[in-house]
């Protein structure tokens, strides 16, 4: 028993079983092998392997695992790790991927990569939409927070800009009508 109550696991003839009243599995067995482990997938991943070290971080679903693997790889390989990317996986990335998107400040390493898994794996997400409408809500929402976000910051940016120009135009045209003030006065005294 878990110590919250809400899951549970026996041992039978049958195999191990795990039941919980949540939704989201913390453990999915599926596609397991005796060579997945954390430190198979740190070192795939620091070898350059990122189309073995990203299903494997997958299947072991271990956020902290995944989240270093998935930010190892450079933008420029992005697009064939995302074709890589097993079917059965691709919802389990995506959801993570949404989190990331509200939590991470990799903003811009996230929406690579979900360009790219929705280039590669189009017509699966058209062909299945209710499977993927639970990650996909959480990509729209996490997206649409940091558009605001960063509409905000901009807008107060421009805001800020606008201030400091003026500001700095305000001392040269004080100057400038101080020499002319400066010249006017300078040329009455010399006529007189």
């Amino acid at each position: 028993f878990a110590p919250d109550g809400r899951s549970w696991a026996a041992a039978s003839t049958e195999g191990l079983l795990l039941f919980s009243l949540d939704e989201a599995l913390n453990f999915d067995p599926t596609g397991l092998e005796l060579e997945t482990t954390p430190a198979a997938v740190v070192e795939a991943a620091q070898s350059g392997d990122f189309g073995r070290a990203l299903p494997m971080a997958l299947c072991l679903n271990e956020p902290g695992l995944l989240r270093g693997c998935w930010q190892l790889v450079p933008p420029e390989h992005i697009p064939i790790v995302a074709q890589q990317v097993p079917a059965p996986y691709l919802e389990r990335l995506l959801r993570f991927l949404g989190g990331e998107l509200e939590r991470s400040t990799h903003v811009h390493a996230v929406m690579l990569w979900v360009q790219q898994l929705l280039l590669a794996h189009g017509q699966q997400l058209r062909d299945r939409p209710v499977a993927f409408e639970a990650p996909l809500r959480a990509l729209h929402k996490g997206t649409r927070l940091r558009y605001e976000e960063l509409g905000h910051m901009c807008n107060r940016n421009l805001f800020s800009l606008d201030f400091l120009i003026d500001q700095h135009g305000q001392p040269a045209a004080e100057a400038e009508s101080g020499e002319q003030g400066g010249d006017e006065s300078g040329a009455g005294t010399a006529a007189a």
